[in-house]
């Protein structure tokens, strides 16, 4: 018999163990749903939120665009603007430039053709004295010759323009056989 009653003590706490286990489980079901439905909500909520958040990027996207266009013509036009300030002045120093330029190359080929003209102003006054001093040589020679040839004996040998000319030497030839 105590066998029997312990069998039977043992089914009475099974028992128990199964019903405070399924209240327990009952339990943590019902905190799961309303984890999950607070879950749910919060989910909602958020999606809720991000519409609406996109709807007003949206709405201020549409309503700045105007502005952003006209501040981009007005950069634009600010931009050009400046560019052709900077054209002015790069004309207005080109010109200013060019004309220093062009006085300062008037002014040096005023100076190249001054040197130029004393050049050949000192060329002519070198050929005259050259022209002078083989004149001189030329009359010396004569003399020279006139002299020598009366020291010889042989009368007057006239010496200069009356001399025969003596004729180039010929090229000697080339021996062996050609170059093919």
């Amino acid at each position: 018999m105590a066998w029997a009653q312990e069998m039977k003590n043992l089914v009475g706490d099974i028992k128990t163990s199964h019903r405070d286990r399924a209240t327990r489980i009952g339990e943590i079901k019902g905190a799961t749903k309303d984890i999950l439905a607070d879950a749910d909500a919060f989910m909602k909520r958020v999606v809720g939120e991000l519409k609406e958040a996109a709807k007003d990027l949206k709405d201020f996207l549409a309503t700045s665009e105007t502005t952003r266009k006209n501040d981009f013509k007005t950069m634009i036009g600010e931009i050009q603007d400046k560019i052709k300030e900077i054209q002015r002045d790069v004309k207005d120093l080109l010109s200013k430039s060019e004309e220093k330029r062009m006085t300062d190359f008037r002014s040096l080929m005023k100076d190249i053709s001054n040197d130029i003209a004393g050049i050949k102003k000192r060329v002519e006054e070198l050929k005259r004295e050259t022209q002078g001093t083989i004149k001189g040589y030329s009359e010396e020679r004569k003399e020279a010759g006139k002299y020598w040839a009366s020291l010889k004996g042989k009368g007057a040998a006239v010496v200069g323009e009356e001399e025969k000319k003596v004729a180039p030497k010929k090229r000697a030839r080339k021996r062996g056989r050609k170059k093919k």
